[in-house]
């Protein structure tokens, strides 16, 4: 498991970078960790097979259990850079990327 995934769901993005905005200080910064789950779609050949029709394919539904107790499932979000990237850069945050673009 991992940083992201608290956010749940894609469109909890704006929601979760508006509130971190909030919380803040003047010149602060976020570090967020995540996965790429891509891999887990990938074929033999090196191909991709993605419903793109489908729910963004980081989101997925955890359970958790311990011997007989159960708990309820619950969104995770694990979410890759090339998703996040342009999400946080366009309203909310530059991300490290875009800092080392400017200094190149």
């Amino acid at each position: 498991m991992n940083g992201s995934g608290i956010i749940g769901k894609l469109e909890n993005l704006p929601a979760f970078f508006k509130r971190i905005k909030q919380l803040l200080q003047p010149g602060g910064c976020i570090f967020m960790d995540s996965s790429n789950l891509r891999y887990l779609f990938e074929e033999e050949d090196g191909s991709f097979v993605i419903d793109l029709a489908g729910d963004y394919y980081g989101e997925v539904d955890f359970q958790m259990q311990y011997k007989d107790i159960q708990g309820e499932p619950f969104d995770w979000l694990y979410i890759d850079f090339q998703t996040t990237q342009p999400l946080c850069s366009r309203k909310w945050f530059p991300s490290g990327a875009d800092k080392r673009r400017k200094a190149l």
